[in-house]
């Protein structure tokens, strides 16, 4: 990831979105056909493209042919992780403290109601963040 991770419009994030569940780099045209049940246009898509490119949040990973021309292939900058992480940051940031308080018991809430389907490095990560807060708390 190279800067910092930018602010995204929600056209933007559902292209993304594709990008990062694909786990393969994509076309626009492929990316589009992803979007489809949305009625979201090729237009529209390749716009948006144009703006996650000057925002660094994608890049051109090569050329692929698709028909009789050559098609940039997208691949994003940063994880969907580091995303949410910095706008998780944001949101915070611009939030008083009883509203914090509020964000954290409803995660809290929801890692309890969902901890049967979290993975051992799910944990291993949560756990590794609290052990952080302690020492940065002490």
């Amino acid at each position: 990831m190279i800067g910092e991770i930018p602010k995204l419009t929600d056209m933007e994030i559902m292209i993304m979105g594709v990008l990062w569940e694909q786990e393969k780099d994509m076309t626009v045209q492929e990316i589009t056909e992803f979007l489809e049940d949305r009625k979201i246009s090729a237009s529209s898509v390749s716009q948006a493209v144009k703006h996650l490119l000057k925002k660094d949040a994608v890049v051109i990973s090569g050329h692929r042919q698709v028909s009789n021309v050559y098609a940039r292939v997208l691949c994003p900058n940063f994880s969907r992780d580091e995303f949410t992480r910095t706008e998780i940051e944001r949101l915070g940031g611009k939030m008083s403290f009883r509203k914090r308080f509020r964000v954290v018991s409803a995660v809290v809430g929801l890692l309890k109601s969902d901890i049967k389907e979290l993975n051992q490095e799910e944990i291993d990560e949560l756990q590794e963040i609290i052990d952080q807060k302690k020492k940065e708390l002490a």
